[in-house]
């Protein structure tokens, strides 16, 4: 009596997902019965922040490196961080989250975090809601519109102006911390069609901030590289992909193991606007 609701607790509130046995299977490869398997289903649809899809990426560019490099310039000046950064967080989420759909309860819980500062915000982002989702949607869909010369009187620019500034302080605020090189891991659900396009070794531009993990047995679970994942109920029109990414620049990423909620999970985020 109880059994599966142990296992949800474990799931929101520990690294339940990421432990082995001593014969190497996960929690998943021993669900013993249908409820239990759909308990850990639910919890990885709903936490994927270590996969991903096309939406995330821009490739537009010849020279990623530089549009990077002018943009974190940009986003450098006083006008965006010198504001407070609670009044701009709690602008987006009662504001542009409450256009979403979000619940009075779902808004309450970035809020209930706190975002006096950047840590608390990305706390908050690692959270198992659907916070995260949003805001890489927003920015992948308009961060890079702010930069584009011309002007459309249909573009929302105070909205966008919003989110840059969020992100704007935290870069400000976490650049003091040790930041990240070397290899990390991260999925990506793509068409087979799309698989093809990708190359290895080529330079990128991403619009949103990316959870990868120091640890690939992480990405593998979140990205359905298991074997209860990788099932009938599988898509077979899109397949789960591992990413690798080795980080170079210090101020591309930054290891958040010890702001996330789920510590386990070896998360180092990867920042808007990186090449």
């Amino acid at each position: 009596y109880g059994y599966h609701e142990i296992v949800r607790l474990l799931l929101e509130h520990g690294d339940l997902m990421t432990k082995r046995n001593q014969d190497g299977s996960t929690p998943i490869n021993q669900a013993k019965d249908e409820k239990t398997k759909e308990i850990f289903a639910r919890y990885q649809r709903v936490l994927p922040r270590f996969t991903g899809d096309l939406f995330e990426w821009t490739v537009a560019y010849r020279e990623p490196a530089i549009k990077r490099a002018q943009i974190r310039q940009y986003l450098a000046r006083n006008h965006f961080i010198n504001g407070s950064f609670t009044n701009i967080a709690r602008r987006y989420v009662r504001c542009y989250l409450a256009l979403e759909g979000f619940s009075t309860e779902e808004i309450d819980q970035p809020e209930s975090r706190g975002y006096t500062s950047a840590d608390e915000f990305i706390c908050a982002y690692t959270s198992t809601g659907r916070f995260y989702k949003y805001i890489n949607r927003h920015l992948a869909a308009n961060g890079l519109t702010y930069f584009d010369s011309s002007f459309d009187i249909s573009t929302p620019y105070s909205f966008i102006y919003c989110l840059l500034s969020i992100v704007a302080m935290i870069l400000n605020s976490i650049r003091c911390r040790v930041s990240f090189t070397g290899p990390v891991y991260r999925g990506m659900l793509m068409t087979r069609e799309d698989l093809y396009k990708y190359v290895v070794g080529s330079r990128i531009l991403n619009t949103a901030f990316l959870s990868t993990s120091k640890n690939r047995t992480v990405a593998e679970i979140f990205a359905g590289i298991q074997e209860y994942e990788t099932s009938s109920k599988q898509d077979s029109t899109h397949v789960n992909v591992l990413c690798i990414y080795k980080i170079r620049n210090r101020t591309t990423a930054y290891d958040i193991e010890q702001l996330a909620n789920i510590q386990a999970e070896s998360e180092v985020l990867v920042f808007p606007f990186s090449a």
